[in-house]
């Protein structure tokens, strides 16, 4: 089996990681599971995860974004961007390497 998803599949995936319908993320996870389309399957348990933690769960992550967008710390900002990949989320990954750009851009010639 190829590890590229067929066009069709790979419209229906993007598309589903939008989804916060946790009972169809998971339906989809199963048929892509079936069809071994097996890391797709597990971000898509991930994202109804996300959606599903108690709200104590989201604040914390919340609280946690807003520091290391405020942080100059890149490692400390890559870390949590890395574990924010491990759980399932998308945009605030995406917006914490784009807070690493910036401090590069802003001062590449820093040790961090």
């Amino acid at each position: 089996m190829s590890t590229e998803l067929p066009s069709n599949l790979k419209v229906v995936y993007e598309e589903s990681l939008c989804l916060r319908d946790t009972v169809k993320l998971r339906q989809l996870a199963d048929a892509f599971e079936t069809d071994g389309w097996l890391a797709q399957a597990s971000m898509l348990r991930k994202r109804a995860a996300v959606w599903e933690a108690p709200e104590a769960v989201k604040d914390e992550r919340r609280a946690t974004f807003r520091r290391a967008m405020a942080s100059t710390d890149v490692e400390a900002i890559k870390k949590i961007a890395a574990d924010f990949d491990e759980i399932g989320l998308i945009e605030a990954p995406k917006r914490l390497r784009e807070r690493i750009e910036e401090l590069e851009t802003e001062d590449p010639g820093m040790v961090r």
